[in-house]
Protein backbone atom coordinates (compact mmCIF):
# COMPACT_ATOMS: atom_id res chain seq x y z
CA UNK A 1 0.00 0.00 0.00
CA UNK A 2 1.53 3.33 -1.00
CA UNK A 3 2.21 5.86 1.72
CA UNK A 4 -0.43 8.29 0.50
CA UNK A 5 -3.13 5.56 0.49
CA UNK A 6 -2.03 4.40 3.94
CA UNK A 7 -2.37 7.94 5.29
CA UNK A 8 -5.85 8.26 3.77
CA UNK A 9 -6.86 4.92 5.29
CA UNK A 10 -5.46 5.93 8.69
CA UNK A 11 -7.27 9.25 8.53
CA UNK A 12 -10.59 7.49 7.87
CA UNK A 13 -10.10 4.93 10.66
CA UNK A 14 -12.65 5.47 13.38
CA UNK A 15 -12.87 3.32 16.49
CA UNK A 16 -15.89 3.78 18.73
CA UNK A 17 -16.58 7.17 17.17
CA UNK A 18 -13.04 8.41 17.82
CA UNK A 19 -10.60 9.32 15.10
CA UNK A 20 -6.87 8.60 15.25
CA UNK A 21 -6.04 12.02 16.72
CA UNK A 22 -8.47 11.61 19.60
CA UNK A 23 -7.20 8.07 20.28
CA UNK A 24 -3.59 9.25 20.48
CA UNK A 25 -4.58 12.10 22.82
CA UNK A 26 -6.46 9.68 25.10
CA UNK A 27 -3.47 7.31 25.17
CA UNK A 28 -1.08 10.13 26.08
CA UNK A 29 -3.37 11.36 28.87
CA UNK A 30 -3.81 7.80 30.16
CA UNK A 31 -0.03 7.31 30.12
CA UNK A 32 0.47 10.47 32.18
CA UNK A 33 -2.37 9.74 34.63
CA UNK A 34 -1.91 5.99 35.07
CA UNK A 35 1.82 5.73 34.54
CA UNK A 36 3.83 3.32 32.45
CA UNK A 37 3.69 0.48 34.98
CA UNK A 38 -0.09 0.21 35.09
CA UNK A 39 -0.74 0.84 31.38
CA UNK A 40 -0.52 -2.87 30.53
CA UNK A 41 -2.95 -3.75 33.32
CA UNK A 42 -5.32 -1.01 32.16
CA UNK A 43 -5.15 -2.26 28.57
CA UNK A 44 -5.93 -5.84 29.64
CA UNK A 45 -8.88 -4.68 31.75
CA UNK A 46 -10.22 -2.52 28.93
CA UNK A 47 -9.88 -5.36 26.41
CA UNK A 48 -11.66 -7.78 28.75
CA UNK A 49 -14.49 -5.30 29.31
CA UNK A 50 -14.93 -4.66 25.58
CA UNK A 51 -14.97 -8.41 24.94
CA UNK A 52 -17.73 -8.86 27.53
CA UNK A 53 -19.78 -6.03 26.00
CA UNK A 54 -19.47 -7.56 22.53
CA UNK A 55 -20.50 -10.98 23.88
CA UNK A 56 -23.54 -9.45 25.60
CA UNK A 57 -24.49 -7.67 22.37
CA UNK A 58 -24.12 -10.87 20.37
CA UNK A 59 -26.19 -12.83 22.89
CA UNK A 60 -28.90 -10.15 22.91
CA UNK A 61 -29.01 -10.06 19.11
CA UNK A 62 -29.33 -13.87 18.96
CA UNK A 63 -32.11 -13.85 21.56
CA UNK A 64 -34.06 -11.16 19.70
CA UNK A 65 -33.65 -13.00 16.39
CA UNK A 66 -34.85 -16.24 17.99
CA UNK A 67 -37.90 -14.57 19.53
CA UNK A 68 -38.82 -12.96 16.20
CA UNK A 69 -38.23 -16.06 14.08
CA UNK A 70 -40.77 -18.19 16.00
CA UNK A 71 -43.82 -16.06 15.06
CA UNK A 72 -42.53 -15.70 11.51
CA UNK A 73 -42.12 -19.47 11.21
CA UNK A 74 -45.68 -19.99 12.51
CA UNK A 75 -47.02 -17.46 10.04
CA UNK A 76 -45.17 -19.12 7.16
CA UNK A 77 -46.60 -22.51 8.13
CA UNK A 78 -50.12 -21.05 8.22
CA UNK A 79 -49.61 -19.40 4.84
CA UNK A 80 -48.28 -22.62 3.29
CA UNK A 81 -51.31 -24.55 4.49
CA UNK A 82 -53.79 -22.03 3.14
CA UNK A 83 -54.91 -21.42 -0.38
CA UNK A 84 -54.01 -18.04 -1.86
CA UNK A 85 -57.54 -17.60 -3.20
CA UNK A 86 -59.02 -18.06 0.27
CA UNK A 87 -56.60 -15.49 1.69
CA UNK A 88 -57.61 -13.00 -1.03
CA UNK A 89 -61.31 -13.66 -0.32
CA UNK A 90 -60.75 -12.97 3.38
CA UNK A 91 -58.95 -9.72 2.54
CA UNK A 92 -61.78 -8.62 0.24
CA UNK A 93 -64.36 -9.53 2.86
CA UNK A 94 -62.47 -7.45 5.46
CA UNK A 95 -62.28 -4.54 3.01
CA UNK A 96 -66.04 -4.72 2.44
CA UNK A 97 -66.70 -4.73 6.18
CA UNK A 98 -64.46 -1.72 6.63
CA UNK A 99 -66.20 0.05 3.75
CA UNK A 100 -69.65 -0.57 5.30
CA UNK A 101 -68.69 0.86 8.67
Amino acid sequence: MPVRAARRHFAKAVIMGLGPGEMILILVIAYVVVGPDDMAKLARTLAKTLREFRKMGTDLRAEVNDSISVPVDDLQKKMQGSDLDSVLKEIRKAEEQIGKS
